[in-house]
This record gives C-alpha cells, structure tokens and sequence, in this order.
C-alpha cells in the first residue's frame, strides 16, 4: 500500500472516531428540541417589544454537517422581520464585507422612536445607531426571559462557560454573537450534555450581493451562481468597521462628509450559501466535508481548549497541555485557526480542483495535506483573504500584529 494509501485510512478512521457526530435519534432531537427552546424565548422577547418581530435561521456547522465531536455547540441568525419591509431600510455595501443598514423613510423613524423611548432623543436628531437602538435592548430582554428557562428536556444554565464562575447573565459575548448555555436533561447517550447556543442577530438583504469576487464562468463559479439564484438574498450581522478602517484609514471621514455617523456598519455574512454548498452540493460524507471536519480534529488536537477542560482528559487520544504553560506564538496561532477559516481553506481548495473524484479514494489525503501547506503559508503572510471577497482579511489583525511565530515558520 502507498503511502497515500496510509494516510487515506487513518483520515478516514479518525473521522470516524473523533469526526463525524453519529445520526442517531438522539442528535435529532436535541438539534428540534434547542430550537423549540430559542423560539420560545424570542416569543416572549416579541411580547416584551414587539417590534422584534423574528424568525430563527439555522447556521454554522451543524447544520453544515461539519460539526465534529459531539452535538454540543449550534449557531442560529435570528432575522429581524421588521427590517424586511420593502424600502423602509437602505442597505448599502462598503468595502470588506461591510454593508451600512439604515432607516429610509419617516415610518422607519417613528417605529423606533416609539419602540425605543430610550432612544427617541438621538433618533429625532437622526443619530441611528445599531447597537445602542437595537443589538442592547434586544439581548437585554433576551438575557430577562432566559432566566431561569428550563422546558423541552432543556435549562438554560447560568454557569460562566469559560471561567467556571456562576455570572447573573444567561448570555456571554462571542464576537458578533452571543452565546447561550443549555444542558440537557432527555435522552440517554448525551444526557447531562452542556451545549453552547450562539444567536446573531441579522438583517436580511433581498438581493445577491454585488461586492464579491467570483468568477461565475469557472466550474466552481457555475456552481455557485447557481446557489445564488436559489438564495438570491444574504444576511448583514453584527456592529462591525474595524476591518474597512484598516483598508481605508479615511473612508468615514470621506462618508461623513455626505452621508452622516459610522455606526450602521454590518458585515455580510454568506452562512445560508456555505450551508447550501456543504449540505447540499458536496453533501455530508463528500471529501470536503471530510477535510472540514479533519481539520477540526487536528486543530483541536494541536490547540487544545484547557478551559473548557479544566484538568479532564480532551478525548483526542493525546494528552494535552495548559495553554497558560504553552509559548505565547503559539497560543497566537491558535487563536487564528477559527473553523471559518479552515472552511474557507476548503473553498479555496475545491476552487483548484472543482472535480468530485479529487475529493475521493486515494486524492483525499492530497488534498488534506495541500491545505495544511495553504495553511502554514497564509500564517507566514499574515493575512487570508475571504473566499467571496478579495479585500476581507479573515484574520484577526489584532493577533496577527503580535505575532512572533511567523519568524520560525
């Protein structure tokens, strides 16, 4: 057997064991049951305020079919209904991935103003800002109905998920999301479970998105402006500019100068196209997704989460270490290695080798290993960009500027 081969059945036995979450009954109810819990929080959010009108949207790797390990972490949009009213909101897009949210007519103005009395100062000055009038409140109330949730085999715990101390809040921060703690008490196999729910609020925008680069007369582009048609919309989340400020230090100065304050700024989030690409065109056992969850695997692996830990065992088959004990470069790197960028270490793979026998027999580990040299690669660059966008850097500037271990590689 090649050597190929080898490596071919350890990739393919490790997915197995470590990878590949099994479909069971089990999953599936879990999966229906954090969804009947989330939907009836977000009810008694709308009962509160009624202006958070929303409907839940399933996201992340989960639903992807690249969550690796067990059912314990899944991602949802929840889509704010009352930014879908036709031209009652102007969405315009910036540079790096960014796309400026806003009201467009006098109603818009009046509904938030009447729905946040908090507000009505600074939204009869114009002065709409989006975590101040919308994200705030909206968690705020979030954070009021959890507490205390328990229904459906599931009970939302007030437990610090990375600090092991008990907080007065359901919710903790992570990144444009926050995340909510549950355990669950059905079943047998996964009893007992504790899973990490992370809710984003969004905007949906009823159109392709125009600033992306993609060249659709390409095989991988034919496939994807064929998911387009069918998802001819994208979502915008979380308060976010620092990334255009790195690439146009001015640009607000310049917009100010028409156009009024910065604080609108979204980021274009293409999650329902990644699911459509990894649950539907590749499907759940495709090389791709094979590789996404290797990935997963190894990283954890190599970068373990001692936090989560706290002195047991990480079930990867090796003994890992105390990150606080780990050199500073290479606790960095780690904190690179987000699973969006290693899907999207897997999108550009499947952009130079589109064909589906590249992904399978003997060429999975070809492909495995081309992505890990990819990988070392954009680290000694400092930067990668996004599949959808040229001049996104995926990369957290803030950990890449402190970065020694480029130095070495």
């Amino acid at each position: 057997m090649t050597d190929n081969g080898h490596l071919n059945l350890f990739l393919q036995d490790l997915d197995e064991r470590k990878g590949r979450i099994p479909c069971c009954q089990e999953v599936s109810l879990i999966q229906s049951r954090i969804r009947r819990v989330i939907r009836s929080i977000l009810l008694e959010v709308r009962r509160e305020n009624p202006f958070f009108r929303t409907t839940l949207i399933n996201s992340g790797s989960f639903y992807e079919g690249t969550k690796v390990g067990q059912p314990d972490e899944f991602d949802f949009l929840i889509q704010l209904d009352s930014f879908s009213g036709p031209e009652r909101y102007c969405f315009h897009e910036l540079p790096c991935s960014t796309v400026m949210v806003f009201p467009a007519d006098e109603s818009a103005w009046e509904d938030l103003c009447f729905f946040f009395p908090h507000s009505k100062l600074d939204l009869r000055y114009g002065d709409f800002e989006w975590k101040k009038t919308i994200k705030t409140p909206f968690y705020k109330i979030f954070n009021k109905k959890a507490k205390d949730f328990e229904a459906f085999g599931m009970k939302v715990v007030l437990w610090d998920y990375y600090s092991d101390v008990s907080t007065e809040s359901p919710l903790t921060k992570h990144g444009p999301a926050y995340t909510l703690l549950l355990e669950w008490n059905g079943g047998e196999w996964y009893k007992g479970l504790r899973i990490s729910v992370d809710l984003a609020l969004a905007v949906r925008i009823n159109n392709r998105p125009d600033n992306i680069d993609i060249e659709f007369e390409t095989p991988t582009g034919r496939v994807l402006r064929s998911l387009f048609d069918k998802l001819p919309f994208y979502y915008a989340v979380g308060t976010y500019r620092n990334m255009l400020t790195e690439v146009q230090p001015n640009f607000f100065a310049d917009w100010d100068a028409v156009s009024g304050p910065e604080n609108f700024c979204l980021r274009c989030s293409h999650s329902c196209l990644e699911q459509g690409l990894f649950r539907q065109t590749f499907g759940f056992d495709s090389g791709q997704a094979k590789c996404l969850r290797l990935l997963k695997v190894l990283r954890d692996i190599v970068f373990p989460d001692t936090t989560e830990f706290k002195g047991r065992s990480n079930d990867s088959g090796f003994l890992f270490f105390y990150v606080e004990s780990a050199a500073d470069p290479l606790k960095n790197t780690g904190r690179l290695l987000s699973s969006y960028v290693l899907k999207t270490l897997v999108l550009f793979e499947w952009k130079l080798y589109p064909e589906k026998e590249q992904w399978s027999g003997n060429n999975l580990s070809q492909r495995f290993l081309n992505i890990l040299r990819s990988l070392v690669d954009h680290l000694k660059e400092r930067k990668m960009r996004s599949f959808f966008s040229a001049d996104y850097n995926i990369f957290p500037s803030s950990v890449t500027r402190e970065m020694d271990f480029f130095k070495c590689c």
